[in-house]
């Protein structure tokens, strides 16, 4: 009889983003090994077969997520400019270390008790592996407690408060997806392991001549004021000959509209776009950037490099670790720096193989479906406690 894996996607199936696809690819890429369930909080097309799907779509999230959330966007709105700004982001950044008030927290909790309700809870699995904050960590160290079962957790919010509550529970396993967040967590418990996130190479691929290409910069992130758009549009402001392309959604779209009508007016596109239509809007570009604050990884710089483009990213550890010698690093907070940066991106017309071939070494969902695996049949062959 093969180990069980239990993985838990409260947002799978709800929202429309290409990190969510981590939950489907890793279940489908585990289940040669293992019986495998997924649990998501809608439905969600598989990407293949071999597992089983468990769609709580009976699951609402409670109102207090729904009023945070509302008040999150609001604050986040008036953090993007005028005489409020700094006052809101002072807001913003107390309340992000106030987790019980923070929606992701309030929806997990909720969405941990719902599958308390079902009958899962009354199977056992080997591993029990949430992607679900701290409310999911609890919940599968009470199965530990009465089952035996292991818990493997992900920690794709990067290093924390979260992070740190679910450190603290002592997962059997606890995954870090960035060389920085793997050092940091590596001080705080034991039994921690580097594997960053993969992306599907076989779809992220070069496609014609770079020469060929207008002078389209590309930026792809959500409209927040995290991802910082607006540093990229004011250096565009200073590169005239090129256009700027910025993909996305979230709340701060008027704004970011209105400071591109100001600044680089006629020479801007605006849209949102399903994960399908990436590998096509990727390799009609010339040159990515994003100059979003952290990132717990960055997926969307490796999506453009296996797709061949030069990309520009803020000079910080995280993005030194995850592109090496690959991507141009700059100053995104100096205007002039940061077209600078951009302006040789563009003049950049070779290299897409060596690009695409890095991100194939160092990504592909092969190589982390493998380390996972080891992961797991070392936990299934532990004895339980």
């Amino acid at each position: 009889m093969r180990d069980s894996v239990l993985i838990i996607a409260p947002y799978l199936g709800l929202v429309n983003r290409g990190t969510e696809s981590f939950s489907v690819e890793i279940a489908h890429r585990l289940a040669d090994r293992f019986a495998v369930t997924l649990v998501s909080g809608g439905p969600v097309a598989p990407s293949g077969t071999g597992y089983e799907q468990f769609v709580l779509d009976e699951f609402a999230p409670p109102l207090g997520a729904r009023v945070a959330t509302k008040l999150f966007d609001w604050l986040s709105r008036l953090s993007a400019g005028g005489l409020r700004a700094l006052p809101a982001k002072a807001m913003l950044t107390t309340w992000s270390h106030v987790a019980p008030l923070l929606p992701p927290y309030l929806y997990q909790q909720a969405f941990m008790a719902f599958l308390g309700q079902s009958g899962l809870v009354d199977r056992f699995w080997t591993c029990v592996f949430p992607q679900s904050g701290p409310p999911g960590v609890a919940w599968a160290a009470r199965l530990r407690h009465t089952r035996g079962s292991r818990i493997l957790y992900t920690g794709h919010g990067g290093v924390g408060p979260g992070e740190e509550r679910i450190l603290a529970r002592r997962p059997d396993a606890y995954v870090a997806i960035s060389q920085m967040a793997f050092e940091w967590a590596r001080s705080r418990a034991p039994n921690v392991h580097y594997v960053p996130n993969g992306i599907p190479v076989e779809r992220f691929v070069p496609a014609g001549s770079l020469a060929e290409r207008a002078p389209i910069v590309l930026s792809v992130g959500a409209l927040t004021s995290f991802k910082r758009h607006e540093l990229v549009v004011r250096a565009m402001e200073l590169v005239p000959d090129a256009r700027l392309h910025i993909v996305g959604a979230g709340e701060l779209r008027q704004t970011i509209e209105a400071e591109c009508r100001l600044r680089i007016p006629g020479r801007f596109a605006m849209e949102e776009a399903g994960y399908d239509r990436m590998p096509a809007i990727y390799n009609e570009a010339r040159l990515f950037t994003l100059p979003s604050a952290a990132e717990p990884m960055g997926l969307v710089y490796l999506e453009a490099l296996a797709s061949g483009l030069p990309c520009v990213a803020p000079d910080d550890r995280l993005r030194r670790d995850l592109l090496k010698e690959q991507a141009i690093y700059a100053d995104v907070e100096d205007p002039e720096a940061y077209a600078a940066a951009i302006r040789r991106g563009l003049s950049m017309i070779t290299g897409a193989e060596e690009r695409s071939t890095f991100v194939a070494h160092n990504y592909s969902w092969e190589r982390v479906a493998a380390a996972y695996t080891e992961i797991i049949e070392r936990l299934c062959g532990e004895p339980r406690r």
